[in-house]
């Protein structure tokens, strides 16, 4: 899926070049629907990301029903789209609340440490510890 979102927006880059190169619309080939693939026609395009604290808070209730039910690969997952969403804006909340900042740093680990050994307490100690340290957030 993530090669033919990939190829979809390559191709309507080139498209939208083309465009812009040609200054004409008319001057642009349309690709027949018979040229596209099926897969291409009938694909979903990803659903947007939902970003920021309340992103990250989805996350985390997310990572928290995959570990209550034992499923350590969706938790695994989850808890890396957790890191992915934190980085750009570690460092606004770091500004904020330095104290908030080091609690969450401080969990993450232990999640990440908790999910791969497959320690379900544990898992969930520090998703707790993690939840109310994201609960101060707005």
């Amino acid at each position: 899926m993530k090669g033919l979102n990939q190829a979809l927006l390559s191709a309507s880059a080139v498209a939208l070049l083309a465009l812009t190169a040609c200054g004409n619309k008319e001057e642009v080939a349309e690709v027949p629907a018979e040229k596209v693939p099926a897969a291409a026609m009938s694909a979903k395009p990803a659903a947007p990301a939902m970003g920021g604290v309340a992103g990250l808070k989805s996350v985390v209730t997310e990572t928290k029903t995959a570990i209550a039910a034992g499923d350590f690969a969706k938790a695994s997952a989850s808890i890396g789209k957790f890191e992915a969403a934190w980085k750009p804006v570690e460092d606004g909340i770091k500004a904020k609340s330095p104290k908030v900042y080091a609690m969450i740093e401080g969990a993450v680990p232990k999640v990440v440490a908790a999910v791969k050994s497959k320690d379900k307490a544990a898992a969930m100690t520090a998703l707790t510890g993690l939840e109310t340290a994201m609960a101060t957030l707005k």
